[in-house]
């Protein structure tokens, strides 16, 4: 499964959430590629920061926004 984090460097959220969502997606063998809206721009469809957004094998994906929401993405 490959993960996508939209983050901020200035997000208080985003740097507590960042070292939890890693370490599940290790001990899962997950992808994850972090998305700093900073240097990248924001994509469409990200509202907010902290986003994740877990691909699925079909192109399509599941988009989490906020610690809470992306805390019960962990349980994916």
């Amino acid at each position: 499964m490959n993960i996508t984090i939209y983050t901020s460097p200035t997000c208080q959220p985003c740097r507590q959430l960042k070292p939890a969502l890693f370490k599940a997606a290790v001990d899962r063998d997950w992808t994850v590629e972090e998305w700093n809206i900073r240097e990248k721009g924001i994509p469409d469809g990200v509202s907010a920061v902290p986003t994740v957004r877990v691909h699925q094998d079909d192109g399509s994906f599941k988009q989490f926004v906020g610690t809470g929401e992306i805390k019960d993405a962990l349980m994916i």
